[in-house]
């Protein structure tokens, strides 16, 4: 997290899509000497996301056991760092990151997150809609 520049830095062991990847840099094929539940040496994908609107949305459980989802609009910011063995990227949320972070807190939102390119909150919307989810946009 960082408070100063009102952004966090997300990063993943290996599962990521790399559609998401910048265009002005390559993908990388990275050896990994020992994979959950593999028992042995595998391979994954290192990359930083193109930089631009997005949108982050969590799947989780709220109040009773029911689903819930966690949306928010957010700018995947122009970073990367070449040798980091793994996808990541770093996002500002469009209200101030204090806010953001007790929000997606207090709503449950859990360790993972599914992101997309562009702002598709009207989407997250429909779709929550659709399936009779609760929905928190932050």
């Amino acid at each position: 997290i960082d408070f100063e520049g009102g952004s966090v830095f997300h990063a993943h062991y290996a599962e990521a899509n790399p559609a998401l990847a910048r265009d002005d840099r390559p993908i990388r094929l990275v050896r990994r000497d020992g994979w959950v539940g593999c028992g042995g040496p595998s391979a994954s994908l290192a990359f930083s996301n193109e930089p631009g609107p997005a949108t982050l949305v969590n799947l989780t459980v709220g109040p009773e056991g029911c689903f819930r989802m966690i949306a928010a609009e957010v700018e995947v910011l122009d970073y990367a760092q070449p040798i980091f063995p793994m996808p990541h990227f770093k996002s500002r949320p469009g209200i101030p990151l204090k806010a953001f972070l007790t929000g997606y807190l207090e709503a449950g939102g859990s360790h993972h997150l599914a992101i997309a390119q562009g702002h598709g909150l009207a989407r997250v919307e429909k779709a929550a809609s659709i399936m009779g989810i609760d929905l928190i946009a932050l």
